[in-house]
């Protein structure tokens, strides 16, 4: 009755033990899921990060040309700037010309630095929700991480009970021999003093 009990017990110990291992096979996958989430967020960000340097040097740049050019216009609106170039036009078609054409180059780089400062706001705001995502999937990676080693506690403890429980079946199995053999030696003198009253 005792090692029928014991050999129950040993095997919904091993069936716990499967079935924590499994489980702390789910929550290693789920960690490298999540800790390739975090590197790929990582990635991204450093990414977006080029990308609003870059702009920011276009930026730059493009700031710059239109400094110089409101420069010129201002510095040499007297001599020889963009006044000057309009009103050396050969009539009164060409000077409407170039004034329109003076026109356009300002709006375009006004328009150049409007959109690229757009793109930066936006790529500035990707990065802000990207950087958002990374922290949700770091702390969710800690939380899994405490339930991993949760799980791998509770494991060893049924490592431990099973071990336990081998020694006790052991135990019980070398007494039960033990008794099996005084059971056969008592049976072996019984049939000899038998034999002998008989003869």
């Amino acid at each position: 009755v005792l090692l029928e009990k014991t050999k129950n017990t040993m095997k919904a110990n091993q069936q716990e033990l499967m079935l924590l291992n499994a489980q702390i096979g789910n929550r290693e996958k789920l960690l490298r899921n999540f800790d390739n989430q975090i590197r790929n967020a990582e990635v991204r960000i450093k990414d977006k990060k080029n990308q609003i340097e870059s702009l920011t040097l276009e930026v730059k740049q493009l700031k710059e040309q239109y400094a110089k050019l409101l420069q010129f216009a201002y510095k040499n609106r007297n001599k020889y700037g963009l006044l000057m170039y309009i009103f050396a036009s050969e009539d009164y078609y060409q000077a409407i010309k170039r004034a329109k054409y003076i026109d356009k180059i300002q709006i375009l780089l006004k328009k150049q630095l409007t959109i690229i400062e757009q793109h930066q706001q936006l790529i500035g705001k990707e990065i802000k929700e990207i950087e958002k995502e990374k922290e949700y999937k770091q702390s969710l990676l800690t939380e899994k991480k405490v339930e991993r080693n949760a799980l791998i506690e509770d494991q060893q403890i049924q490592e431990s009970t099973l071990q336990v429980l081998k020694k006790e079946e052991g135990s019980i199995l070398a007494s039960l021999r033990i008794e099996e053999k005084k059971r056969a030696q008592l049976k072996t003198q019984i049939d000899a003093a038998i034999r002998k009253e008989i003869a």
